[in-house]
């Protein structure tokens, strides 16, 4: 299961030196800076596949497919070939070959037209239909740079199981679209609130499963959503409103069978995607991926990575190497502010730096001393230490 989400990231709205900062939606109001898509593995020791950096206007829906080429770099691919996808590339030169024969046809019929301004009629339809026939063409070409990116990848990828789950951000048409024409699972919500409630007005009373005291789901089956060229599974869910005693609908779209996950279930298994949540909540707040050290768009770009290896790097430690330790349970912000602040002293030794601990400091230390002390240094690679020294109850590391 990979998570996937966009954060925005903004800066002062009145600022002229943040290179490529755009104004767009910012969690809860427009605002000016730059946005943040993460694909993230969650369980107890999430780890993030990586990120895209855009300016502040670019949506969920445009970064889909290279968030979806990151992963596949990182994890494999899903065991599907791209004929799906390539049909529908075949479609889009039909229907611009289309547009260009009638294209020639107006202008053939404005050469035979006698009166100027039935002339100038045909000439400006053919011109629209070049105009409608040329952006077919280059999303042709588009698409057809992104499939041969993706056989690259699938030729030599392993295969893996691949469920992409997101909210409404990348629960459009186009994106669900997208996901099975690569042959991906996804769970996601869908994209507009309308059509939810239209969804609804079909639903009895007695079709509502309560979820929890004010949330309720009803499981609608295999359904064609409007302008959606494929049937797809889709549970409608409803919550009340505590002012106004109100319904806001909402609908969820997924590859997974009813009887692998029930309605009632299958919320349960979209609400964790908490997980994503909290990691960006953390990002921001603890590994500081909300402020800025420079202005300059690929020195943002750069610390912001810095920030999700800095994420990666301390889930790595609490599995591999503090593992049975206190350190293996404590969360990020814990980790970073109390256990990378153990006191110790450094000592330059010609071409070696001898790293000193003093264990009776603190309980951080204890458990660091306990997790070196049982690696070697054929396990431990740079930058952990390479030998461990005790002399009178302090430990020394080099």
């Amino acid at each position: 299961v990979v998570d996937v989400d966009m954060t925005g990231l903004p800066v002062s709205p009145t600022s002229k030196t943040y290179e490529g900062a755009a104004f767009r939606f910012m969690q809860k109001e427009t605002g000016k800076g730059y946005k943040l898509t993460c694909a993230y593995t969650g369980g107890e020791l999430g780890e993030v596949l990586g990120g895209l950096v855009d300016p502040g206007s670019a949506h969920c829906a445009t970064r889909l497919i290279d968030l979806l080429l990151l992963i596949e770099k990182r994890v494999g691919s899903p065991p599907y070939s791209l004929h799906k996808y390539r049909a529908n590339i075949e479609q889009l030169v039909s229907n611009a070959r289309k547009l260009e024969c009638r294209s020639r046809f107006r202008r053939e019929e404005a050469h035979r037209a006698r009166k100027p301004q039935r002339q100038a009629v045909l000439e400006r339809r053919a011109h629209k239909l070049d105009t409608r026939a040329q952006l077919l063409q280059e999303k042709v070409a588009d698409s057809v740079r992104i499939a041969d990116s993706f056989d690259a990848l699938r030729s030599s990828n392993p295969y893996r199981a691949i469920l992409i789950r997101g909210d409404a951000g990348f629960g459009s048409i186009d994106s669900i679209t997208l996901l099975l024409d690569l042959g991906y699972d996804f769970l996601l919500k869908g994209y507009s609130p309308h059509t939810a409630r239209n969804l609804a007005q079909g639903i009895a009373e007695n079709e509502w499963i309560p979820f929890n005291p004010a949330t309720s789901v009803a499981e609608l089956g295999t359904i064609q959503l409007p302008e959606c060229r494929y049937p797809i599974r889709t549970v409608l869910g409803r919550s009340k409103t505590p002012k106004t005693k109100s319904y806001q609908y909402f609908h969820l779209v997924t590859t997974i069978p009813k009887k692998v996950k029930g309605p009632v279930e299958l919320l349960k298994f979209y609400n964790a995607r908490q997980a994503i949540e909290a990691f960006i909540k953390t990002g921001k707040n603890v590994l500081n991926l909300k402020h800025f050290r420079v202005r300059n768009f690929y020195g943002i770009e750069f610390t912001l990575m810095l920030g999700l290896l800095a994420h990666n790097f301390m889930n790595w430690a609490r599995r591999d190497i503090f593992a049975g330790t206190p350190l293996a349970r404590m969360g990020i912000k814990e980790f970073v502010e109390q256990a990378m602040r153990v006191p110790a002293r450094s000592d330059h030794l010609g071409m070696d730096t001898l790293i000193t601990l003093f264990p009776e400091t603190s309980l951080y230390a204890q458990a660091l001393v306990q997790a070196i002390e049982r690696k070697s240094s054929a396990q431990l690679a740079l930058p952990f230490a390479t030998e461990t020294r005790k002399n009178n109850g302090v430990f020394s590391f080099s």
